[in-house]
């Protein structure tokens, strides 16, 4: 059997009829009473009747408050509580009337705004997350300060247990790593891939990221050493794209939680290594702009931009500081003799032994035609004499073979220290110098200290 049910228009037509009966019932009523002639029996059949009347009007109201006042009061409850933040609020009507209706489009609409509520959330958390990295990367414009930076920002925000970036060499294309966070990085130093191979040159060769939640199960996937094998499952990978040119590669590896990584991360990842290759752009245009092309090294104006920083910070925090100034011996019987492509080549070829020799903290500088600097923060005179010592050792002992041609260069090297009777810059780059014309005066291929 059916179950009886009354939808709102038919309890309207309920109420109705129930009202025009008591109506009618009132009426008689008058009617009687007022005529002498009604029989008692009569009077009092009109009285049950109004009675019945009274019950089915009292029935009618319950039916009423309880039919559409509580719902009505329901609705509006949930409406007040959602107004004040509150989406928790859900109406517990399982009516099937337009009040039910009405309360489950309700109870969807809730959700929904809950749902939107949390992306939106989400959303905004992932702006703040972006506003702080942005911060980050852009408090320098020095590549190997960035790179530390960006790799350990990416990790903390990913939550992951490995991030790799890979620069493409712009000479031979190879995708070089760079920078390493996790287990056993030192691994990785020696690490090179050709574009289109393995996952890092795949994504590289085509510009565009990938997800992989069974990385080694992949064709494209190649072990960087024998020690990952079976260890690396899940893996993102993204091209690092500035100007319409792939710079590099950033991967994440495995997150902590052991979860599989989704499409909101990789969403999101592909927007921070956006951010991160505009950031690796800007700080090479910027390394262009204060480097040397012939030898690679800083230039003049860098060398006495970060000189004078490094003597504050020395005077700040108390720590010793040294400079290094050498010039190349006979250099211009170099050029006269064999011509100026030689002269290049020997210029070239020093800066790569200084390059080798300095420490990464260390500041090599091109200080203008054979002459060099090198600022040594927190090195005090002995530190910087030896340094320097080793620098004119490796120079003597260095073949500098041009077009067969076999040739004996050495150089000559004045070290001076910052001392509280120096006033500044140009007091200690002057005793450099002068230490540097004392050894070039005593018969070069020798360090002098200055004092």
């Amino acid at each position: 059997m059916k179950q009886f049910k009354i939808n709102f228009k038919g309890k309207l037509i309920l109420s109705t009829l129930l009202l025009t009966l008591l109506i009618i019932t009132l009426f008689s009523y008058l009617v009687l009473t007022n005529s002498p002639k009604v029989s008692s029996t009569l009077y009092r059949q009109i009285l049950v009747y109004s009675l019945i009347s009274l019950l089915l009007c009292l029935l009618w109201a319950s039916l009423f408050s309880r039919t559409i006042l509580k719902p009505l009061k329901d609705l509006l409850k949930a409406c007040a509580n959602i107004s004040r933040g509150d989406l928790s609020s859900k109406i517990k009507l399982k009516s099937r009337d337009e009040f039910g209706l009405l309360a489950g489009a309700f109870n969807q609409m809730v959700i929904s705004i809950r749902a939107h509520r949390y992306s939106l959330e989400e959303r905004l958390k992932e702006l703040s997350t972006l506003n702080q990295l942005g911060k980050v990367i852009n408090s320098t414009l020095e590549l190997d300060k960035l790179l530390p930076q960006v790799i350990e920002r990416t990790s903390e925000i990913m939550q992951v247990k490995e991030a790799i970036l890979m620069l493409t060499d712009s000479q031979t294309k190879e995708l070089i790593v760079r920078q390493a966070c996790g287990e056993d990085t030192e691994r990785l130093k020696e690490v090179k891939f050709k574009l289109g191979e393995g996952i890092a040159g795949w994504v590289a060769q085509r510009g565009e990221p990938l997800l992989l939640n069974d990385a080694q199960s992949d064709s494209r996937f190649k072990l960087f050493s024998q020690q990952e094998k079976n260890k690396i499952r899940s893996l993102l990978c993204v091209p690092l794209i500035a100007q319409d040119q792939t710079l590099g590669v950033i991967s994440l590896a495995d997150k902590t939680s052991g979860e599989n990584f989704t499409e909101n991360d990789l969403r999101f990842f592909t927007t921070i290594a956006s951010q991160v290759a505009t950031a690796i752009d800007n700080a090479r245009l910027y390394e262009l702009a204060i480097t040397d092309e012939l030898t690679n090294l800083y230039i003049y104006r860098y060398f006495r931009q970060r000189l004078d920083n490094e003597i504050k910070r020395s005077r700040r925090y108390f720590f010793p500081l040294a400079l290094i100034i050498l010039d190349i011996d006979h250099f211009k019987r170099v050029n006269d003799t064999y011509g100026h492509q030689c002269g290049d080549f020997v210029l070239k070829e020093l800066a790569k032994i200084i390059k080798e020799e300095v420490r990464e903290v260390d500041i090599s500088c091109r200080y203008g035609g054979e002459e060099f600097t090198v600022i040594l923060p927190e090195t005090d005179l002995e530190g910087a004499s030896t340094l320097a010592e080793r620098l004119r050792e490796s120079v003597e002992e260095h073949s500098f073979l041009f077009k067969k041609q076999l040739l004996k260069i050495t150089i000559s090297l004045g070290v001076a220290e910052l001392s509280p009777s120096l006033s500044g810059i140009e007091e200690l780059i002057n005793l450099a110098d002068i230490a540097l014309y004392q050894a070039k005066e005593g018969g070069r291929n020798k360090v002098v200290v200055g004092r």
